[in-house]
């Protein structure tokens, strides 16, 4: 084979490899620093504490010493994207979460239901019961595949057609 063509065909599948499961790559750490629930403004000295980390189809949330953890299935089938957490440790151990996100630069928006149904805007009332919390990212998360790098593949990226 070709030296460009396999170094084609080595990077479509890095690329698929390292395609993240969350739409507009949301992996890493946030911190919260605006939250609104049932239409109502929590205080900013409650949000210090409170960290959300997306790994590429888990999260984590800390609130202090309290800590929920589940799945997230991606839904970006639809525009505002959409989210479904299921938390397996913490309070509300098997309930589903319904959510619609936005990414922009190191800044993250999601609107969360508990009805069952996504939320259909980025709001929060207490006609809707939703909760609207605004993060921003403290660390992002490297897309990894859990692959040693080949030694080969670097020869063919430095254009060296010769193997040697």
């Amino acid at each position: 084979m070709r030296p460009v063509t396999t170094f084609f065909l080595s990077s479509l599948i890095f690329c698929i490899c390292t395609v993240p499961a969350l739409g507009q790559n949301i992996r890493g750490d946030w911190a919260l620093n605006a939250c609104m629930v049932n239409g109502q403004e929590i205080p900013a000295e409650q949000l210090s504490e409170m960290k959300l980390t997306f790994s590429y189809s888990t999260f984590e949330a800390i609130d202090g010493d309290r800590k929920s953890s589940g799945k997230i299935k991606n839904e970006n089938r639809e525009s505002p994207m959409r989210l479904t957490f299921t938390i397996d440790k913490g309070d509300d151990v098997g309930r589903e979460l319904k959510a619609i996100y936005e990414r922009a630069g190191k800044e993250l928006k999601i609107a969360i239901s508990r009805s069952g149904e996504f939320p259909t805007e980025f709001s929060s009332s207490d006609s809707n019961q939703y909760a609207l919390m605004t993060y921003t990212m403290v660390k992002k998360v490297r897309a990894t595949t859990g692959r040693k790098k080949r030694p080969g593949l670097e020869l063919l990226r430095s254009g060296d057609s010769s193997g040697s």
